[in-house]
């Protein structure tokens, strides 16, 4: 699909909506299976999602069950406001651009615990399997003041799965490229205790990752997710623990030869937390302290002088404490207030180690009177490179009838600069962070309990945005500075119907993502992004499809990335309670499209799995 076509079918979209996402979920058909999603991200403790007021996406396990897709990166992908630049396949590295900000301006959590590495990018979406995630949440807009930097565009949370698993379930699959992936989940409780084990391996072949070289695209991936619990005293003592491991090929750049060069690099993510949580009448209260890992290592390098060991490494090492407290000052006001310390060990070979502590306190006041909602938000970091710094959100939702609510938010964020910004190529220790304040609009309106439209209208004004200076034109060395100011203005739009035994949804964004300082359109990302999804079950047999049409957009040195639809087609049959086939073929109708200028993306590709859960 080229331009004018994306464009009309944007267009059909908003004119059939009128509006944007605000709170978009897996199913719609009643009343009842609203009330029962909450939205935990946009306050720090459980709100049901028809009171949460920022703009917001939520979903669940049989949405990622359904989907069979190899990581987190290809389910958020189809959701508005959601794109991605990826330089090849599955395990390849994916950055994620949340309604037209940065890869680097969204902050990522796993069970609560922050795993943007402090060395460059985003966190690795690639690494995470959708196997071992029970759910996941998206909070739109910033968000800094109640989890400080990086929070500019928005929060992803992931939720892992062993907290909720309950009994015994496998599956295996197999498919294109010589992908093969199998998982297992158990779990079990009483009254007063949880426990329970998920665990993914997937391997694949790949295919090669760049269009100019044969070479690349291995990848295999160990995860695993912990999670126990238990009644101590008048709280619960619980333990989270979520782990991924392997290897990538891919093509890098050579430093000998000035050239491309096969890279096999190892990889481990984890987080992990301990904490306890306890009721004391009104007062609600939680200690947690946490822990995450980020490590690449470099093993074999293959140039044109032949191959050689590489001791080429980041790591990340980041441990926290926080205290947060909740308190029900009457039936409509609560009252949060919490305390978070960071602890963070950067390192490399090119700059050695980096320590920074950040402490981040926050206030929060959520008010409920009538047909109104009130929230007001301050938070402050004392960053030990950057020193002190305040953000603050104000969101107000005013109820217009039984079935209509309008909403009005206004926010800033930070992101400080990682440790690669100040002291790795290009490194300059007299950065500043960048800044953002954003404005939003936004509507929600049921009709009935089976159907509703959703809108928002945003602005978000970032200034300080870090870019690479280039100083020598001969050599092409240069340093980043905070040279850039961006402007991205968009309007959202979704509508979602569903019956007993079907849903559908659609998803319409179209945005302003401008360089306010060139003029020009930010780089990888598009102006229209149009989402459609459809499941229908009768009987055994269910099936869905997934429409994504994105708009064209810019990529380094002036290339233009044309426009393009991706379909994706999945299909279940349950032989009976326990046993089940289910298949995936991903891009059905085989379009020929890229994500970053030089890399390949997946051909019609077939996914087959076979699962077994006793009932």
């Amino acid at each position: 699909m080229k331009f004018d076509s994306l464009r009309l079918a944007a267009g059909l979209t908003l004119a059939a909506t009128f509006v944007t996402p605000s709170i978009t979920r897996t199913a719609c058909a009643a009343d009842a299976e609203r009330d029962s999603t909450v939205v935990v991200t946009s306050t720090r403790y459980p709100v049901p999602a028809d009171q949460v007021l920022p703009a917001s996406i939520v979903i669940e396990r049989d949405e990622l069950q359904r989907s069979l897709a190899a990581d987190i990166a290809d389910v958020l992908r189809f959701r508005a406001g959601m794109e991605f630049g990826r330089n090849g396949g599955v395990g390849q590295n994916a950055s994620m651009f949340m309604r037209g900000t940065d890869s680097n301006h969204t902050l990522v959590l796993v069970d609560g615990v922050r795993i943007n590495p402090g060395t460059i990018g985003g966190a690795a979406l690639q690494n995470i399997a959708p196997a071992l995630v029970e759910r996941i949440e998206v909070v739109k807009g910033p968000r800094s003041t109640l989890y400080g930097t990086d929070a500019i565009g928005g929060v992803v949370q992931i939720f892992t799965h062993a907290a909720s698993a309950d009994g015994f379930s496998a599956e295996t699959g197999y498919g294109e490229d010589a992908t093969s992936s199998s998982s297992l989940s158990t779990g079990w409780s009483s009254d007063s205790a949880h426990l329970g084990l998920s665990v993914n391996y997937l391997e694949t072949d790949g295919f090669a990752p760049r269009k100019d070289d044969p070479r690349g695209g291995a990848y295999d991936n160990l995860g695993i997710d912990l999670n126990g619990s238990v009644e101590v005293g008048a709280g619960k003592l619980a333990a989270t623990y979520w782990r991924a491991s392997g290897s990538t090929d891919y093509i890098g750049f050579s430093m000998r030869t000035f050239d491309s060069a096969l890279n096999n690099q190892d990889f481990t993510n984890e987080s992990g937390t301990v904490s306890y949580a306890w009721d004391a009448g009104p007062w609600h209260s939680r200690l947690e302290a946490g822990r995450m890992v980020d490590d690449l290592e470099q093993r074999r390098v293959e140039d044109a002088l032949g191959a050689f060991e590489s001791g080429d490494f980041t790591t990340t090492r980041r441990n926290s404490l926080g205290w947060q407290n909740d308190f029900d000052l009457n039936s409509s006001n609560r009252l949060s207030a919490g305390v978070m310390y960071n602890d963070e060990k950067a390192e490399t070979p090119d700059f050695g180690a980096v320590q920074t502590d950040v402490v981040n306190a926050y206030v929060q006041d959520r008010i409920t009177l009538d047909r109104h909602t009130l929230v007001l938000a301050g938070g402050y970091v004392d960053h030990e490179t950057f020193g002190n710094h305040t953000t603050w959100n104000a969101e107000y939702g005013l109820r217009v009838g039984a079935a209509t609510q309008l909403i009005a938010a206004a926010g800033t964020a930070f992101r400080a600069p990682d440790s690669t910004d100040r002291f790795g190529f290009g490194g300059n220790v007299n950065l500043q962070p960048e800044e953002s304040v954003n404005y939003e609009l936004g509507l929600r309106h049921d009709i009935g309990s089976r159907q509703r439209i959703t809108a928002s209208a945003f602005q978000n004004e970032i200034d300080q945005l870090i870019e690479y200076i280039v100083t020598n034109p001969a050599t092409f060395d240069g340093e980043l500075r905070n040279a850039q100011k961006a402007r991205i203005r968009g309007i959202e739009a979704g509508y979602e119907i569903g019956g007993a035994d079907w849903q559908f949804r659609a998803e319409g964004i179209y945005q302003e993502p401008e360089n306010l300082s060139t003029g020009e359109q930010l780089l990888r990302r598009a102006k229209h992004n149009v989402m459609l999804s459809y499941v229908q079950r009768s009987g055994a047999v269910q099936i869905g499809l997934d429409v994504l049409a994105a708009g064209a957009r810019e990529d380094f040195g002036g290339v233009k990335l044309d426009s393009y639809v991706l379909t994706n087609f999945t299909a279940r049959y349950d032989f009976n309670k326990s046993w089940s086939l289910q298949a995936r073929v991903e891009n059905l109708l085989d379009e020929d499209y890229e994500l970053a200028d030089g890399y390949n993306t997946q051909d019609r590709s077939v996914f087959v799995t076979v699962r077994f859960a006793p009932r």
